[in-house]
């Protein structure tokens, strides 16, 4: 796997602390999204409303940027030799269900393929330390949705 320039600067954009992920995503969908991002910041009053304005790298110090591209590709690395795929929101292959729902991850780490069986399904996230009435609870709710044939993915 080899990441382009944009998503490189998309995954480190999500390292910088305090920033919000689903707003990311959403603003890197844009024209030149990824880009407007990284941009230093234009002297303008901000909006009422949460949204990208300028640049979130202005939340982060210059000398961290460097640092945080190097910490994205050590993490780009350790996957590469288990036969996984760095899809973003600014890829073809950003699975479109995806694409719907408010929170959005800006991106994801796959392994195997992404089918049309998969456009009907459910990731199942769990915690580490589950309570009994818990997994009973998750293991019906699997049953239930997979007599309806849709896809319980464990996350």
């Amino acid at each position: 796997m080899r990441p382009t320039k944009h998503q490189l600067r998309l995954l480190a954009l999500c390292k910088v602390k305090g920033v919000s992920w689903h707003l990311i995503a959403r603003e890197a969908q844009r024209p030149d999204g990824v880009d407007r991002l990284g941009r230093e910041p234009r002297s303008s009053p901000r909006r009422m409303r949460p949204q990208p304005r300028g640049s979130y790298w202005s939340t982060c110090p210059a000398d961290q940027q460097a640092t945080l591209h190097a910490a994205v590709q050590q993490e780009i690395d350790k996957v590469q030799h288990k036969d996984v795929r760095l899809v973003t929101v600014i890829d073809n292959g950003y699975p479109p269900t995806l694409r719907l729902i408010y929170n959005l991850p800006p991106f994801l780490f796959i392994r195997g393929a992404i089918t049309d069986a998969h456009l009907r399904s459910v990731a199942v996230v769990g915690t580490r330390a589950a309570s009994i009435d818990g997994i009973s609870r998750t293991g019906q709710m699997a049953r239930l949705l997979a007599k309806e044939d849709v896809t319980a993915c464990p996350a």
